[in-house]
This record gives C-alpha cells, sequence and structure tokens, in this order.
C-alpha cells in the first residue's frame, strides 16, 4: 500500500522532472561529420541509369574519403579470386580477384 509520504514525494519528483530540458536532438559526431568538407566524390558513385533498375547517384558528404572504393593489394593472399571478406573493426569489405 502506498502511503501519503510516498505518494507527495512521487508528485513532486515527476513535476520536477517535467521540468527538465530536453537532450540535444544533433549527436556530437553528427556535428562533427556536418564540419567536415569532404572532396568530391568520384565518378563511379555517381547515378546507374542504363540498368533494368536505375539506382540513384550517392549524395556528397555521405561516405567519408576513407571508406571510398579503391583498388589494393590483396591482404587476403591465400583467399581464391571472388572470395568476399568483411573487416567489421575496421569497417572494410574485401573482394579478392587476384590470388
Amino acid at each position: 500500500m502506498i502511503t501519503l509520504r510516498a505518494f507527495v514525494a512521487g508528485g513532486s519528483v515527476a513535476a520536477l522532472s517535467a521540468c527538465a530540458t530536453p537532450p540535444p536532438t544533433t549527436s556530437s559526431r553528427e556535428v562533427e561529420r556536418e564540419a567536415e568538407i569532404f572532396p568530391p566524390l568520384p565518378a563511379h558513385y555517381g547515378a546507374i541509369t542504363d540498368e533494368p533498375y536505375p539506382i540513384p547517384a550517392v549524395p556528397e558528404g555521405v561516405v567519408p574519403p576513407r571508406l571510398w572504393r579503391r583498388n589494393v593489394e590483396n591482404p587476403f593472399s591465400l583467399e581464391v579470386p571472388g572470395t568476399i571478406v568483411v573487416d567489421p573493426n575496421a569497417g572494410f569489405l574485401h573482394l579478392s580477384l587476384s590470388p
């Protein structure tokens, strides 16, 4: 059973919590990302319109340059060509093209 003292204390806490300001809607990570200025995206991120299902272009500023698609030396030389290796810690997906 709830006592009068507990009811009054709970009611005052509820009333004061309504006066609290809400947290900001943008995180500091989003503010940092907006402050970054990315160079223009490479052409292969443009729209693909000559396929049966057109694909829109990737908007500018969405993909940071460190995550842009590029050819690198095969870090997984033991994998057969065509193998996809995902490195979640680094945020990379590798497609093995040659042994």
